[in-house]
């Protein structure tokens, strides 16, 4: 197949594939992305629970942004941290302890961040989402207190949304997204047959195009 028919925009293409060696994640549990020490919730998971128990008979499962896609339009018009969550979420919500912006750089939290005490975002919040270009991956920490709907208590609890800046219109294969993941699943079988890769022992795994 022509490699010609690849197109790479400014956006990040995510191909999401199950692969073995370094690439595993080696203890992936069924609610490992749904509750954090102190009631903490990811509200990202790119790794869904149901794909722990999962036997990927077809190599590459999906291919697109590496976290929750979010245009740059839609992220420069964020002035709080209401704008992320739903109406009935934000009408739990008791007290913000803080909230912080922070860029992701190869899938870790790093130091660059800015950090508000309140669901507003602060000036320099603003300017540090405005100056996000396309294929940035960052997220929203917010540390705050809610009222549990069912049993009407007070938790502490952490949401952290994740997101990756795109373009109006995402990077896409010349041919379509099913022939590429085929193109990527007949190039990769000889590499695969030669480890002698059991799908059955596969958990999954990324890998990103730059």
């Amino acid at each position: 197949m022509k490699k010609r028919v690849l197109i790479i925009s400014a956006a990040v293409i995510t191909v999401s594939i199950t692969v073995f060696s370094v690439m595993f994640f080696n203890n992936l549990k069924s609610n490992e992305t749904t509750q954090l020490e102190n009631n903490t919730v990811a509200m990202n998971t790119e790794v869904d629970n149901k794909m722990a128990n999962r036997i990927f008979t077809d190599f590459i499962y999906d291919i697109g942004p590496r976290f929750n896609p979010i245009k740059k339009k839609d992220l420069d018009a964020i002035r709080s941290f209401n704008d992320l969550i739903d109406l009935e979420h934000a009408q739990r919500i008791v007290d913000y302890k803080s909230i912080s912006v922070i860029k992701i750089i190869d899938d870790k939290e790093s130091n660059i961040r800015e950090t508000g005490k309140s669901d507003a975002l602060t000036n320099k919040q603003l300017e540090f989402i405005k100056a996000s270009n396309y294929s940035t991956n960052l997220t929203f920490s917010a540390y705050l207190t809610e009222k549990n709907s069912e049993t009407g208590t007070i938790e502490n609890t952490h949401w952290r949304p994740y997101f990756t800046v795109i373009p109006e219109k995402q990077a896409e294969y010349s041919e379509g997204k099913e022939v590429l993941k085929k193109y990527l699943r007949e190039s990769s079988k000889s590499s695969r047959d030669k480890a002698n890769v059991d799908p059955e022992k596969l958990q999954a795994a990324k890998l990103f195009f730059r």
